[in-house]
């Protein structure tokens, strides 16, 4: 078993410096090969809002969908949300695009939303978004572990702006947690 190689963890630790969602390793634990049916979480209705509390809905959705997108290696919903700005958001969906055309498939890496804190203007919020994430192995086509990220807990700070009438992440940065 190898440890991530800088480029694969940048990209599954959600790009550039972000951390990676977590998973288990028990042999149980579903893979994306097993739950590529599962359907993607829908929009909760607060997301829908344009105010603190609707960045903060959106921003927790956005988690939800990355936990999701680990289960299925569906990068679909994800880019969805994603402004063509969110250089983070785009090399998340290319890993995921990349690792199911190798036939890949993940093992764990289940996030646990813990909070969120917003900030700015109505439109154009900032929300910090604390998360454990459990330990993600990624599995080869023969089902050969290839990578381990360790579980850990993460703080990604977006930036969102409203497009009209939705919100669309603009940028992902990873947050420091203060004592």
């Amino acid at each position: 078993m190898r440890t991530p190689r800088a480029g694969r963890w940048a990209a599954i630790t959600f790009a550039a410096g972000l951390s990676a969602a977590a998973c288990t390793t028990t042999p149980d634990a579903p893979t994306a090969s097993a739950t590529a049916t599962a359907t993607a979480p829908p929009m909760p209705a607060p997301a829908a809002r344009r105010d603190a509390q609707g960045a903060t809905s959106f921003a927790s959705h956005w988690l939800d969908l990355v936990d999701y997108g680990y289960r299925t290696l569906d990068a679909g919903p994800l880019r969805d949300l994603a402004a063509p700005s969110c250089q983070a958001c785009a090399r998340l969906t290319e890993q995921l695009d990349r690792d199911k055309a190798a036939g890949a498939s993940y093992r764990g890496g289940r996030i646990h939303f813990r909070s969120a804190v917003p900030e700015g203007p109505p439109e154009k919020q900032t929300v910090t978004a604390l998360f454990d994430q459990d330990e993600l192995t990624v599995l080869d086509r023969a089902g050969a572990t290839t990578e381990t990220v360790p579980a850990n807990r993460t703080i990604f700070v977006f930036a969102l702006d409203w497009a009209g009438t939705a919100w669309r992440t603009t940028a992902i940065k990873l947050g420091v947690e203060k004592p």
